[in-house]
């Protein structure tokens, strides 16, 4: 807000008042008027008038703005549980309930519809910029079947897997999920498929390809060095960010490479360097 029109506000207090009580303007008009905020407006009316004096003043704004012919609550409307018939062919061409048109109806399956699905790629490769050349990264197939049509669309789809083994076993306990005993994700078959949790689908990835271990150790110890070199890199930008110069007179501090010609605030001259030094 600018400090001007503050001024020009407390400047024109009286006229201000003699408005209100003339009912020539409103605080609206009056913060459309001086562009400033309500509080600025209510400090120049609180330093003239009392609480009483202001109530009576809001009180008759209000009427003249319409507060009388506004609904009141607990007010019942008189079109109220009334229907308006248009007549003609209006109740024929109107929806009914469950009525789907359009792309919707187009996009429409049933129940118990079994789809095939491209999964998406987990954060880390799909954030993972690729080399010019490089083969796409490669995806898995699953198959899905919709289980109901009400409710978002997220909870209607279900991974077929995880539907015959519930209905095969009952509810999936908490924690775990449906695998592949094989790794194809295409075949449903419920001898192929395994309740595990993170620990059970770890051993079982292990049992696939045992030289995972060794894979996901020196993947840790490259991601380990690149982060040591980030810190490091962060801990010298820091270090640079925490040298500054203060002023003698007055103590403001100026965040630069070297000391301005004066200080803005005291108009004076005369700086020190600040070093802070970080811990290890």
């Amino acid at each position: 807000m600018y400090r001007g029109n503050v001024d020009k506000v407390l400047a024109d207090g009286a006229k201000i008042i003699r408005r209100l009580r003339n009912n020539k303007t409103s605080l609206t008009q009056l913060m459309a008027e001086y562009h400033c905020a309500y509080p600025t407006i209510k400090k120049v009316v609180f330093t003239y008038i009392s609480m009483s004096e202001w109530k009576r003043i809001r009180r008759r704004i209000l009427l003249k703005n319409g507060f009388k012919t506004r609904f009141q609550k607990g007010m019942v409307p008189w079109n109220n549980a009334l229907h308006f018939n248009a007549g003609g062919r209006s109740a024929e061409t109107r929806f009914k309930p469950g009525q789907i048109r359009g792309n919707a109806a187009r996009r429409y399956r049933p129940v118990g519809t079994v789809t095939i699905r491209k999964d998406s790629l987990p954060r880390q490769k799909r954030n993972r910029k690729r080399k010019k050349g490089m083969p796409p990264w490669p995806r898995n197939y699953s198959r899905y079947i919709k289980i109901k049509d009400t409710g978002p669309p997220q909870y209607c789809w279900i991974p077929y897997a995880k539907y015959l083994w519930e209905r095969s076993n009952g509810p999936l306990p908490k924690g775990s999920f449906i695998v592949h005993v094989d790794g194809d994700t295409l075949n449903d078959n419920l001898q192929n498929l395994r309740c595990v949790d993170r620990k059970g689908h770890l051993a079982l990835q292990l049992e696939r390809d045992p030289s995972m271990r060794r894979k996901r150790t020196e993947h840790s110890a490259h991601t380990r060095r690149k982060n040591r070199k980030h810190r490091t890199a962060a801990g010298i930008k820091l270090l640079k960010r925490n040298v500054f110069w203060q002023c003698a007179g007055c103590g403001q501090n100026y965040y630069q490479d070297n000391p301005p010609a004066r200080c803005s605030k005291c108009v004076g001259g005369g700086f020190k360097r600040i070093v802070h030094k970080i811990s290890a």
